[in-house]
């Protein structure tokens, strides 16, 4: 959706754009050819592989700033910067295809791998230690509000039952947790898709960080300028539809007077279909965003 977000994104071509999940810099790339010499975009990923390609990528181009960093201390590195406010920020809030294949990282359920998880590294908490020291309780509460799976009281015991003989440590062993847990028939890759989002999402704390970006983003943005949020599954389309209508039409003071936000649009964006015919995945993928305008 890249030009959905260009279009949605730029309307000041000598701005300053922050792509706070930078990935291998696609839409930054993009960002940038629409923008004029003065323009700036700074892109952040904590993923160490995906900034080492990045800052490959654009190692000539001193108007894309690259920097290995989790999105929610984008104030640190604006800071660093000494950039006061944006023109546009982007939150791709997918997980990308490279991490799900990455076999060391514990993101899918097809690999044999230790128990990781973690988008950052500089995290402590792990998958491991959410399935070895939370309550059956609070597993339970996590595959069902982060995966909406049904059996997820089942999963919850097995899961601990496993780890109190010491046979949590692997994806491998999570997967037959959860396959014994399971008394009907089913897609049982559905199944492994819900409890590994639904750890993922509390290992790295996904939900609350949105939310917490959501609300702080706002001041920092210039009147005129936009956030745009790009999501690919119910549960983060339903926060960031319920986070931004509940921001719309609020007004912010700041050091720079007042200033509105408003919802773009109470559409969602969606992407064409000769993109989801090229890339499957995309076909999941929705656009929201506010602005922000004068009083």
């Amino acid at each position: 959706m890249k030009n959905e977000i260009v279009d949605n994104l730029i309307t000041n071509k000598k701005g300053i754009y922050l792509d706070c999940t930078l990935g291998f810099g696609g839409h930054s790339e993009a960002i940038f050819k629409e923008l004029d010499k003065e323009g700036l975009v700074i892109g952040l990923d904590c993923d160490l592989d995906a900034y080492k390609y990045s800052k490959e990528k654009f190692k000539s181009n001193s108007r894309v700033k690259v920097f290995n960093a989790n999105y929610i201390d984008y104030e640190d590195i604006l800071s660093t910067l000494k950039i006061k406010s944006l023109d546009g920020v982007l939150m791709d809030l997918g997980i990308s295809s490279y991490q799900v294949d990455n076999k060391g990282r514990g993101f899918s359920y097809r690999y044999e791998s230790d128990l990781d998880m973690r988008f950052d590294i500089n995290y402590k908490k792990t998958a491991y230690d959410v399935l070895n020291s939370y309550s059956e309780e609070s597993i339970a509460s996590i595959i069902r509000d982060y995966g909406e799976e049904k059996s997820y009281k089942n999963i919850a015991k097995n899961i601990v039952q496993y780890s109190k003989k010491g046979r949590m440590s692997t994806t491998f062993d999570l997967k037959k947790a959860i396959i014994e847990s399971i008394k009907y028939k089913t897609n049982m890759n559905k199944v492994f898709s819900r409890v590994f989002q639904a750890v993922r999402i509390e290992v790295n704390d996904e939900f609350k960080n949105i939310q917490d970006m959501i609300k702080m983003l706002p001041s920092k943005v210039r009147i005129g300028g936009r956030i745009l949020w790009l999501t690919f599954h119910s549960l983060e389309d339903r926060l960031v539809k319920r986070a931004t209508f509940a921001l719309n039409d609020t007004v912010i003071n700041d050091s720079y007077g007042k200033k509105k936000v408003m919802l773009i649009s109470k559409k969602i964006v969606r992407p064409k279909r000769s993109e989801i015919l090229s890339n499957r995945r995309s076909r999941s993928a929705k656009l929201r965003g506010l602005k922000i305008t004068h009083c």
